[in-house]
């Protein structure tokens, strides 16, 4: 998500400043016999960029429990797999509804919209 919002500040914020007419800067600012090289590269730097931060660990825990959930689910007759299936599951849910709400959203603004169209989308 982080990325998106980058890409807008630097593609329309930074490079719109056109002539008038709000005409972009970078319409049409790669040739087309470099666009392949161009999208090769992007996606090795994406990759390069998910491997490392898969790769070296963060500060916190993968996985975090509440208190409540400590107090309830860990003197229960669960195993660790249930419960690690439990967190797991909740947080997708968490994600599928955000994705969902994200995709039939209504409000979508025209640099996301730009961007969207660039990703593929």
């Amino acid at each position: 998500m982080s990325a998106d919002y980058i890409f807008t500040f630097i593609f329309s914020v930074i490079c719109s400043t056109a002539a008038a007419g709000g005409r972009h800067a970078l319409n049409g600012a790669i040739p087309p016999e470099y666009q392949p090289l161009a999208e090769s590269a992007g996606a090795l730097l994406l990759g390069v960029i998910v491997l490392f931060a898969w790769l070296v660990p963060g500060e916190r825990a993968a996985l975090t429990f509440t208190e409540a959930e400590v107090a309830f689910l860990f003197p229960a007759p669960v195993t660790r797999r249930t419960l690690v299936h439990f967190k797991l599951v909740r947080s997708q849910l968490r994600i599928f509804f955000s994705a969902l709400l994200l995709t039939f959203s209504p409000v979508v603004s025209a640099a996301t919209r730009g961007s969207m169209r660039l990703a593929g989308g």
